[in-house]
């Protein structure tokens, strides 16, 4: 239940990849008020695809989750980074679903160079792992175990808003920066995917060098 209501990105994502498998560029780019449908796929892609799976991050409430029920995961002899491994790779393959079927649709239906291909390819993984790795670490650094209703937790906890928000912040700042002072889009995605692959590898291990959850 938890994933289901947290997985709204990767559904998103799947409805606008089927959209673009069965329906005229053309007509896509009408309903959306965008004339070149392919020459802004083609540029933002990379972006749309990377924006959508950072909506879903079922990692941001997976540790409180457990609740009170908390204390087999404290108690087992499996090491930290096992367990907070096998939880964000319950967000990686959520993503993964998405993910394959979003670049399968792109590559199929439009005309792109082997620059944007390998942005398309690349850059929705950055987000993917930093979104991924934020949340289980702002969830394991802020907890709550004691909640009455799984809704608080998955919806309207710390961990869930400030990844939220962040995740929000990344995905706005290489579109603005192209927008308002003409950065070039592909350098940029670019940039923004390095630093959060940086940052999500600086996250990761230090949450993982923690000795308890």
């Amino acid at each position: 239940m938890a994933v289901l209501n947290t997985g709204l990105g990767v559904v998103l994502l799947c409805l606008f990849s089927i959209f673009l498998l069965v329906m005229s560029l053309e007509k896509l780019g009408s309903y959306a008020g965008i004339d070149d449908m392919n020459g802004f796929l083609s540029q933002y892609a990379p972006i749309v695809v990377g924006a959508l799976l950072s909506l879903s991050c079922p990692a941001a409430s997976s540790i409180s989750l457990e609740g009170k029920n908390i204390w087999i995961l404290q108690s087992s002899p499996v090491s930290v980074r096992t367990i907070l491994n096998s939880k964000l790779a319950v967000n990686l393959t959520l993503h993964g679903f998405g993910y394959i079927l979003a670049i399968f649709a792109i590559i199929t239906r439009l005309k792109m160079s082997a620059l944007q291909i390998m942005s398309l390819l690349l850059v929705p993984i950055a987000y993917s792992l930093f979104t991924t790795v934020l949340g289980i670490f702002l969830n394991k650094k802020y907890p709550n175990y004691e909640w009455e209703n799984e809704m608080m937790v998955v919806k309207q906890s710390i961990p869930v808003i400030v990844s939220g928000i962040v995740n929000m912040l990344v995905v706005a700042v290489p579109v603005l920066l192209n927008w308002f002072l003409s950065f070039p889009i592909m350098p940029t995605i670019w940039v923004a995917a390095i630093i959060l692959v940086i940052s999500a590898s600086i996250l990761y291990q230090k949450m993982c060098t923690s000795k308890f959850i």
